[in-house]
């Protein structure tokens, strides 16, 4: 009999030890809510879906640990570079929701349209000025504006007008002299240098803390014309000291030149057949390894400046730009000292009009791969012809200007001038405005923010 008791006892107690909870449907007893959690290793068990545990003891939502622990529902628990897994796993600088590495404001990790990554600039939100938004980002933006104090289809000049100088030195923090370095106006006669209209500028800039980028070195407009009556070897003499003589002036005042400046040309201004070498005096008489020689020649008298290349209508999928590329690929190819490439973006006439921000992104993407910098060095659209509508100008604005922001190798913007009865086009003729209605800034004659600085401004912050 006490044989049976104990035998009894012994059956009862079997049976609540496999009864449990009343049957979930896990195969394991759970202590939480989750399908199977497995407790981690600071024993709390924390429902993910297959009990693995991570580094501090937080699971994630497949089980799988991430780099620093913390639960971040990422589908396959791969780890990210900063801790927390992202939506598939792969991993991407900033910990963003989906991953993969892009272009896009922010990082937010989709891939760009030619199959190529960049993280591009990191942006801020609710800056106040232009400067601000770029010097928020990381990297790090210029946002510049073209200064003149010669010429122009008003008066006064921005440099004469105070508004216009305290709205520049507001919203902006690089300047480029509009027309007062190039060669007329600072060796009108060979051997005679006169700085003082740009010296105006760039002690004005200098003084706001502004940087300053030299505007031309080289180009085959606004030239002047006792150039023309020189042999190659009197060219190539006056070339070498015009640079060192302007060089040696702004020494440690300059952050960038403008070395060579329009030296390829199409049929048409737009860009988009029969692209070569522009026939200039410097072509003629230097040959074409002009180029390279003028950028070394530049480089080792002042190296601690970056040295760019400027053209207009190479913002689209044209000849133009092709040749171009073809052109900096080979001096890249050749060890020529150059640190990039600037897309003027003059859009609407008389310059290509047939830009989106697909191909401005595409097209920067190709100089970047190559190690440089891009950047835009005069922006304004030009309503005037009928080519450019409001909207269309509007929508520009925002997509080229985003195009840059999403290339974190695209390092400034420049608007080519503040306000719009002062911008060039009004009165050069092939702009087809005869005196007024470009209206191809961000600012108005009263120099409040027109709505195309509005749509400047969301493509800085990523909007």
């Amino acid at each position: 009999m006490k044989f049976l008791m104990i035998l009894i006892f012994i059956l009862s107690l079997s049976l609540v030890a496999c009864g449990g909870d009343g049957g979930g449907s896990d195969e394991e007893t759970n202590s939480e809510s989750d399908a199977d959690s497995d407790s981690d290793s600071d024993g709390d068990s924390d429902g993910d879906s297959d009990g693995d545990s991570d580094t501090d003891g937080d699971s994630d939502s497949d089980g799988d640990s991430d780099s620093d622990g913390d639960s971040d529902g990422d589908s396959d628990g791969d780890s990210d570079t900063d801790g927390d897994s992202d939506s598939d796993g792969d991993s991407d600088s900033d910990g963003d929701s989906d991953g993969d590495t892009d272009t896009e404001t922010g990082g937010d990790g989709d891939t760009d349209a030619d199959g190529d990554s960049d993280t591009g600039h990191k942006t801020c939100d609710n800056p106040a000025t232009l400067k601000e938004a770029g010097e928020c980002m990381e990297p790090p933006m210029l946002i510049g504006a073209a200064i003149g104090k010669l010429w122009g289809p008003i008066d006064p000049k921005c440099y004469g007008e105070s508004r216009c100088l305290n709205t520049a030195s507001a919203e902006h923090n690089y300047v480029t002299c509009e027309n007062e370095m190039k060669w007329q106006v600072i060796e009108p006669n060979r051997g005679q240098f006169d700085f003082t209209e740009a010296d105006a500028i760039v002690n004005w800039a200098i003084g706001e803390k502004m940087k300053v980028k030299g505007h031309t070195l080289v180009w085959h407009s606004q030239m002047s014309e006792w150039m023309n009556a020189l042999n190659a070897d009197e060219t190539r003499a006056a070339v070498e000291n015009h640079i060192v003589k302007v060089m040696d002036h702004y020494k440690g005042k300059l952050y960038s030149w403008d070395v060579v400046n329009e030296a390829v040309e199409t049929s048409t201004n737009t860009g988009d057949s029969g692209a070569k070498m522009r026939n200039t005096v410097f072509y003629q008489r230097l040959g074409k390894n002009y180029i390279d020689e003028m950028f070394q020649f530049a480089h080792d008298h002042d190296p601690s400046v970056k040295l760019y290349y400027n053209d207009y209508s190479i913002d689209a999928d044209n000849e133009k730009f092709a040749f171009v590329y073809d052109m900096i690929k080979g001096m890249v190819d050749r060890g020529v000292p150059i640190d990039g490439v600037g897309f003027q973006m003059h859009i609407g006439p008389p310059n290509n009009y047939k830009v989106t921000g697909e191909t401005v992104s595409k097209n920067m993407r190709k100089l970047t791969d190559l190690g440089l910098e891009v950047l835009i060095s005069e922006m304004d659209i030009n309503m005037c012809g009928g080519q450019i509508s409001q909207d269309t100008q509007l929508e520009l604005y925002h997509d080229v200007v985003e195009a840059c922001v999403k290339n974190s190798s695209c390092s400034a913007i420049t608007f080519w001038g503040i306000d719009d009865p002062r911008s060039w086009l009004n009165n050069f003729d092939e702009a087809q405005c005869g005196g007024s209605g470009a209206e191809p800034l961000l600012f108005d004659g009263n120099f409040g923010k027109k709505e195309t600085y509005k749509r400047v401004m969301a493509a800085l912050t990523g909007k």
